[in-house]
């Protein structure tokens, strides 16, 4: 008899409706496929702690992470951008390198070198700005976008430039 695969996911803030819909998901998928589904709930690398006493120890959570070795897991799935959304890339690199001995699939994030899963935010925010142009003909559009290193929000935040420019 085979033994089941177990899979790691690294999430954060798993209160959020992204982080909800991913881990539910990944149970979806683990349920299907026979896999063992490990999550371990982190928070944000590198936030700053200072400005709310409520959050202050909110970094403990990330010893979670500590736990997602290879002799544990055959593949681990990681939120890299919602976990380092207020850390500077090469820190959010360090993180994934940790897993470098096993299979390993980035969620909503990309990185040279490394398996993603990822939103089409390029057709996405073109197809979105192309129908308020063109079809409902507005002129003042602007945009709230995410964390500077966030690399959807950076893509996003892009193509939203470049469909300006171009109308």
């Amino acid at each position: 008899m085979r033994r089941a695969v177990t899979v790691g996911l690294l999430a954060s803030g798993i209160t959020d409706n992204f982080s909800i819909m991913v881990c539910r998901g990944a149970m979806t998928a683990a349920r299907e496929m026979g896999a063992r589904l490990v999550i371990f709930p982190g928070k944000y690398l590198d936030r700053d702690l200072t400005a709310r006493k409520e959050i202050l120890y909110e970094y403990q959570y990330n010893t979670l992470f500590s736990y997602a070795e290879g002799k544990r897991l055959d593949a681990v799935l990681i939120m890299a951008d919602s976990i380092g959304c207020y850390a500077q890339a090469d820190r959010v690199r360090q993180l994934i390198q940790r897993y470098s001995g096993i299979p390993c699939v980035l969620i909503a994030s990309k990185l040279e070198g490394y398996v993603s899963v990822n939103y089409d935010n390029y057709n996405g925010i073109s197809e979105a700005m192309n129908y308020m142009i063109h079809d409902l003909g507005m002129k003042k559009i602007g945009m709230v976008g995410g964390p500077e290193g966030n690399t959807d929000a950076k893509e996003r935040r892009d193509t939203f430039i470049r469909v300006l420019e171009e109308n």
